[in-house]
């Protein structure tokens, strides 16, 4: 078999080096000018493991990296001893390059050979990258290892980096954390280290999902006053269980007086914790304020604090101000709020809000405020089945249907039957994010499902076999978990879809590295900078849309305050697609501020979608392709909502 496999290799490097074109030739693009680079790229795309570990010791350094590259997004532990041999080679670069790929695979196999790389490598980029990858392939024997090492002289930031990134990893990737590990990141938060260590070593605290910190509390609220606000928004976010009354005190002066709204946003959001001390009533005008803010992340936020700690009186605060809240999705999560407690009091308000509303996105805020009222089933149905209604209204109706069934209290509500029906009739309404919502409350045991369904599948299985796919995966997915749990079998392995998208050679040669890409938005312009020798399948498909316009006027349908900006929805909700799926391309690159990815529902079911990083967000690292970064246009990044549009996108 593997001597068929080489055999395609040679004759496909034949044929490619056949159909080389005058314009390939006059092309910036390594990958689509060398014809061995391309054919590095397309084994990549094909997932063709063991062709890719045939080149893996060619006499030319450049493709022995580009081979290492490319097994970095197969994510094939086959690959690994090819990996290892690489991890010795003489070039540094490649040393560089096989950490990585190495530690994409996330087997705690290969911790043994990171290990000596870390201890025993010259080079510093190369033990850097050994370090990162140590964590994502860690063990608790391994992860003692990295937390142990020293790196104290000036010339060893990268060092430092690197071993704090894998202490990082090892928390996220491998839920493994320890004490020295804690205070390893605790000592890498003072002041005179390099912003991007200090931001990481934050970032390891917020992402502690116990954020059990008594013992270094002081610590802690002394990187409250840091000079990057990075480090002062996760640190805001570590602390958000704290009980020291300094502690909430400084919470409170950043949400009044941070000059970054990042930082404000995560201390609202610190706040808002459910185990955050501090009730509502005696901060009710601070928060209200922050509610009334022009900044649509900040107003956001502050009306999901509202949310999670109103009470039947203070809400009535929030409701004598809600003429001063200009977020339409702010304003319905308050009134949401107010239906809760004194429904009779805020129906009309709500319903006449909906009535005179023409925007679908605040339609479907407002959707999901009545649903806070179990009498609004019927109201909710009536936009569920309405088949003009924006897909976005229809979903929402649907969610708001979803939140009613999830309330404590459903199996003692007289209408509830009739909520259900609702629900398993979205099965048969030939919408992917109908189904794939339906679905996945009947994945969940807690609603009840299998009991009601009486173990029949019959619906499942028919809104399965009228999926058009690979255009909806992700509906698939959710279908899959729904049988699995009905019948009681375990839930299964995502579908592996084939290769099912060529990457087109004559139009990655056009794509100059950096190739700029211009989005004039409702709130203004972003440029952006590609990045196709990273991910040229992401980057090519991506430029074959805006070439045919197909990005012109959609909207951005996901804002998450502090984390992302997501659009290029065909549908405007999320749930839609291209009638092909990419395959997930992994480089060395880091989710910064501004970062640009591809969403997906796993591991190569890319397409249209994107987003934006608002902050750092090294947990999406190596794990949502990265192909392209903004140049200039943050500030309208962080000034977009839901339901803005993209107006134009061209290429510069």
């Amino acid at each position: 078999m593997r001597s068929l496999l080489l055999f395609a290799v040679f004759c496909l490097f034949l044929s490619v080096i056949g159909c080389r074109t005058e314009a390939l030739q006059q092309s910036a693009n390594r990958l689509a000018a060398d014809d061995t680079l391309w054919l590095i790229t397309n084994l990549q795309d094909r997932r063709a493991t063991d062709s890719l570990v045939a080149l893996h010791q060619h006499p030319s350094a450049t493709y022995r990296e580009a081979v290492a590259l490319a097994l970095a997004s197969v994510q094939d532990t086959t690959a690994l001893s090819a990996l290892y041999r690489l991890l010795n080679d003489t070039e540094p670069r490649i040393r560089k390059m096989a950490a990585y790929a190495i530690g994409q695979t996330g087997s705690t196999q290969s911790a043994a050979h990171l290990i000596f790389a870390v201890q025993k490598d010259k080079a510093a980029e190369v033990t850097a990258v050994a370090a990162e990858a140590l964590g994502k392939c860690a063990d608790s024997a391994a992860l003692q290892v990295l937390a142990a090492l020293r790196y104290d002289a000036p010339e060893q930031a990268p060092q430092r980096y690197g071993q704090m990134t894998g202490l990082y990893r090892a928390l996220t990737w491998k839920r493994l954390r320890l004490p020295s590990g804690d205070s390893k990141a605790l000592s890498f938060l003072a002041s005179n280290y390099p912003d991007s260590l200090r931001i990481m070593a934050a970032n390891y605290f917020a992402r502690n999902p116990d954020k059990a910190y008594a013992p270094i509390t002081g610590e802690l609220l002394s990187a409250l006053t840091d000079s990057h606000p990075h480090v002062r928004l996760n640190i805001a976010l570590a602390l958000s269980n704290s009980t020291w009354a300094e502690v909430q005190q400084k919470l409170l002066q950043i949400i009044q007086k941070d000059a970054a709204y990042e930082v404000r946003v995560a201390a609202l959001r610190a706040i808002g914790s459910q185990k955050n001390p501090t009730p509502l009533e005696p901060i009710k005008e601070i928060i209200g304020q922050s509610l009334c803010s022009t900044q649509p992340s900040i107003a956001v936020t502050a009306a999901e604090v509202v949310c999670k700690k109103a009470e039947k009186v203070n809400i009535k605060y929030f409701y004598g101000i809600i003429d001063s809240v200009r977020n339409p999705r702010a304003r319905a999560l308050v009134m949401g709020t107010v239906m809760k407690f004194h429904p009779s009091s805020a129906q009309s308000f709500v319903e006449d809000l909906l009535k005179k509303s023409t925007d679908p996105y605040e339609q479907g805020f407002l959707l999901k405020a009545l649903a806070e009222d179990t009498k609004n089933n019927q109201l909710l149905a009536k936009y569920l089945s309405a088949d003009s209604n924006h897909p976005f209204v229809r979903t929402s109706a649907l969610e708001g249907l979803l939140q009613i069934q999830s309330r404590s209290d459903f199996a003692t509500l007289p209408d509830k039957d009739f909520v259900r029906q609702q629900i398993t009739a979205a099965l048969g309404s030939k919408d992917a994010a109908l189904i794939a919502l339906a679905a996945g409350a009947i994945a969940n045991p807690a609603n009840g499902y299998a009991q009601y369904l009486n173990g029949d599948t019959t619906l499942l299985h028919q809104a399965k076999q009228g999926l058009p796919l690979p255009r909806d995966i992700e509906t698939l997915i959710e279908i899959e978990k729904a049988i699995a749990h009905i019948t009681g079998r375990p839930a299964p392995k995502a579908p592996q879809l084939g290769w099912n998208h060529p990457i087109d050679r004559k139009t990655l040669a056009s794509i100059k590295q950096g190739q700029e890409v211009l989005i004039k938005t409702t709130q203004g312009d972003i440029v952006f900078r590609l990045l196709p020798e990273q991910a040229p399948g992401s980057v090519v498909s991506f430029v074959k849309l805006v070439q045919r316009g197909y990005y012109n006027g959609k909207t951005f349908h996901r804002v998450v305050p502090d984390f992302v900006v997501q659009g290029g929805c065909p549908r405007g909700d999320g749930y839609g697609s291209m009638d092909y799926t990419l395959r997930s391309e992994f480089a060395p690159l880091h989710y910064h501020a501004g970062a640009v990815g591809l969403a997906s529902a796993g591991k190569d079911t890319e397409s249209c979608q994107w987003f934006i990083s608002h902050i750092p967000t090294p947990h999406l690292d190596g794990r949502y392709t990265i192909f392209a970064e903004v140049k200039s246009g943050m500030k309208t990044v962080h000034k977009l909502d839901v339901g803005d549009k993209m107006l134009k996108v061209v290429l510069q």
